[in-house]
């Protein structure tokens, strides 16, 4: 996970220019045990000259072990207990277990969900080692973005959860703010930084830019080069004064009048009281009162974490959602809407209606244009997942909430292909939407192909050098996961999918031929050849189709599952192999995701 976090006293003045500004920048990009980094040392390397350049006396260091971070942390401790503002970068692997988060030394080897409790740096730690300070204290945890040691790491306790992205903290008078919303995961970036270092370069030395607009800048910044995918988050405030890491023509003088006391004080004290009250009702209608309410705030970082609350609160309201579908235009031509929003349907117009249920994943059988038994269960149960009055009959709402077959058509190419996210037609079946958005954005240059079974949608990826890792936070962003097997008849589909194409089938010198990789995968210090072995998503073990004599760990270490073959035959078979994603892989994303 790639997470970013601001530690800052509340309510403490700072003059423009401080007379002691300390920093400790930590970088990790040479691991051990888990892949390398490439943006780590280089964001960690920018990042302290852009400090040093603003007059922080900086300690760098680049790929740390577990004892010198500790030993790291211990010495920055004293030397920022009497400075006016102390400062910690990080940037490296980060992990998530049991609602703790943990930064990742170079030579840590977690095995085992226990492990981390030994191998990591505890963010809490890292936290204690400023509290001393007198002055503003900032952390900045630039982590990167999946956790990856969770394909071999083996559960030592069922009830403990190892998380996605960054687990939230509930500080008292601090501000809290992450590169990506809680929960959620950041993009390494394909250039020389991550996106959140990339935009904290960018604004850091800007003269006159007060700090809480700054984090503000960058949060924009983030959610505008990521197109959306990864949304930086604040908790608390800043102080009421003006904060400026580099003064401009006003700002020392604006910061030098923050000493005097601000009348506005107690209105501000008003804010953040009635935003914990809003926060503890968390309903639209609680969070729309309280920016009503509190407008003349509307720059101040409390009233923009209330805003991103409100728009989280109205993915979950009921009336919101209808309101938003009512706003959608109706694909099919040529339909007759009465005044109640009644149509009445040909036959041909039926067809099409039948054809987006069975998209989304309510099975209607035969495709005939009769709305039989099934079809009527189906349009029973799409209207009741979209709240709206339960029934089987097809209305203008109905019509809006289907996805545009023809459109979606277009994009169901026998060939892997490339699509330009910016030109997606209206109407496209959003599962599909999403999973173009964010291809687009991570594996530029590489081609992929979609198939639909049983209303789940399939994504067969072009090969790559990859890791199931990074396959597998490619299918989280896309609202799904690395595809499990469950049938016969969905390995025969997804067989299909790619045995025409000879970039997805390899043969080798002994006949036989190897496909795409899936979601199967041996968990670490299973007993081989054939136990331990478990789906991503999660799902029970239970369809096998291994080919005969597999699993056999041939090559040792063969702990990912794909489609295998003997002398080309198919649908194909599966077998135990110790590279993911030679030839290819498969994303399989859930109706409603």
């Amino acid at each position: 996970m790639r997470f970013v976090v601001f530690y800052i006293c509340l309510f403490f003045p700072l003059v423009a220019m401080a007379e002691k500004r300390v920093a400790l920048v930590i970088g990790n990009s040479a691991y051990e045990h888990v892949s390398h980094l490439p943006n780590p040392q280089n964001d960690a390397t920018d990042i302290a000259e852009a400090l040093k350049r603003l007059g922080f006396d900086v300690d760098r260091s680049i790929n740390m072990s577990f004892r010198d971070t500790r030993l790291a942390l211990r010495d920055f401790s004293a030397k920022a207990s009497d400075a006016d503002v102390a400062l910690i970068y990080y940037a490296g692997h980060g992990v998530e277990i049991d609602r703790k988060n943990y930064m990742i030394p170079v030579n840590a080897e977690i095995k085992s969900d226990r492990d981390v409790e030994f191998e990591a740096i505890p963010l809490d730690q890292l936290l204690s080692a400023i509290q001393s300070s007198a002055g503003l204290k900032i952390v900045l945890l630039d982590a990167c973005r999946n956790n990856p040691f969770l394909a071999s790491m083996e559960r030592t306790n069922a009830t403990r959860s190892i998380g996605r992205g960054l687990a939230r903290i509930e500080p008292s008078n601090i501000l809290v703010g992450y590169a990506a919303r809680e929960g959620t995961l950041a993009l390494d970036g394909g250039g020389r930084n991550s996106p959140y270092a990339r935009a904290l370069l960018d604004h850091l030395e800007q003269p006159g830019l007060e700090l809480g607009k700054m984090l503000r800048k960058v949060r924009d910044q983030v959610f505008r080069t990521t197109e959306g995918l990864q949304e930086p988050f604040i908790y608390g405030s800043l102080p009421a004064e003006d904060i400026f890491l580099k003064t401009g023509p006003q700002s020392a003088a604006l910061a030098l009048s923050a000493r005097q006391p601000d009348p506005q004080e107690e209105k501000l004290k008003e804010l953040l009281a009635g935003f914990g009250d809003a926060q503890k009702l968390d309903t639209l209608f609680g969070w729309d009162s309280f920016l009503e309410k509190y407008q003349t705030f509307a720059e101040h970082p409390v009233y923009k974490a209330a805003v991103l609350q409100r728009d989280a609160a109205k993915t979950s309201d009921k009336a919101y959602l209808l309101e938003q579908l009512r706003k959608r235009e109706i694909w099919m031509e040529g339909v007759d809407v009465g005044s109640g929003g009644q149509v009445n349907l040909s036959s041909a117009q039926r067809k099409p209606v039948q054809e987006a249920l069975n998209l989304m994943g309510y099975d209607v059988g035969v495709v005939d244009g009769q709305f039989g038994a099934k079809t009527r269960a189906a349009l029973q149960r799409a209207r009741l997942d979209a709240n709206l009055e339960p029934g089987t009959s097809v209305d203008a709402d109905v019509l809006k909430l289907l996805p545009n077959i023809y459109a979606t058509r277009e994009y169901l190419r026998p060939k892997v292909a490339r699509f330009n996210k910016k030109d997606l037609p209206a109407g496209l079946e959003r599962r599909m939407h999403k999973a173009i958005t964010v291809l687009e954005g991570q594996i530029v240059g590489k081609p992929y192909k979609f198939s639909y079974f049983d209303g789940h949608l399939y994504v067969l990826i072009f090969p790559h050098h990859t890791t199931m890792d990074f396959a597998n936070d490619l299918a989280r962003n896309m609202n799904g996961h690395l595809a499990t097997i469950s049938s016969a008849s969905e390995n025969r589909h997804l067989t299909d999918m790619f045995k025409g194409d000879p970039a997805f089938v390899k043969t080798l010198d002994d006949g036989s031929t190897h496909g795409p990789s899936f979601g199967l995968f041996q968990i670490a210090g299973s007993k081989e050849p054939a136990d331990g072995w478990s789906w991503m998503s999660g799902e029970p073990f239970k369809y096998r189709n291994w080919a005969q004599s597999s699993p056999d760990n041939y090559e040792k270490n063969e702990k990912f599952g794909n489609f295998y073959g003997e002398f080309g035959e198919f649908p194909a078979t599966w077998n135990d192999d110790n590279t993911f994603g030679w030839a290819g892989y498969i994303i399989e994303i859930p109706p409603q995701n």
